[in-house]
């Protein structure tokens, strides 16, 4: 189940707590591996599953709008709800840089525009790396651009700079 939280009273990852979920899931399945890895980043922040702790993992869901879905198996998601669950286990342990790689790939225009909104969201608390070869939805984010060419940094600025560059243009669209 998707980030589903058990009795806070009782010790997460415990023979009990893992025979209730595997009551309520299929073995090795999507929303199985998910919950392990809950399991391992809530033992990093305590061992169980406090309130403190429980407040943090709804309040995180309901930031990238997952929780409405909190059982929901992961694998009836769309493409979009399991990219803001990845990044909502990113999230969850608090890092001080998200590393996202192509977080629009394949979404709906839908999906695409609430992803770039919760990222703009996280800017404020994180740093944020971007990879990604879909334009506008760099434009949205509205970012410095860094274009790199076999490892090395092309050129850097706004989108429309980057863009404007002879070099860019040459590496990217072979003129």
């Amino acid at each position: 189940m998707l980030l589903a939280l058990p009795n806070p009273a009782r010790q997460i990852g415990s023979p009990e707590w893992m025979t209730d979920r595997m009551k309520t899931t299929r073995a090795n399945g999507i929303a199985v591996v998910g919950m392990l890895k809950l399991i391992s980043v809530l033992r990093n922040m305590g061992g169980k599953a406090d309130t403190e702790q429980t407040d943090r993992i709804h309040s995180i869901l309901k930031r990238v709008r997952l929780y409405d879905h909190l059982h929901t198996p992961a694998r009836a998601l769309s493409h979009g709800q399991r990219q803001w669950l990845a990044i909502s286990k990113l999230i969850i342990s608090n890092p001080k840089l998200l590393l996202v790689d192509e977080p629009a790939a394949g979404l709906t225009d839908q999906e695409t525009e609430l992803t770039a909104e919760l990222l703009l969201e996280l800017k404020g608390s994180h740093t944020i790396i971007v990879i990604e070869h879909d334009m506008d939805f760099v434009r949205r984010l509205n970012s410095r651009v860094t274009v790199l060419d076999n490892g090395k940094v092309l050129a850097e600025g706004s989108l429309d700079e980057v863009s404007a560059d002879p070099q860019v243009i040459e590496a990217y669209l072979g003129r």
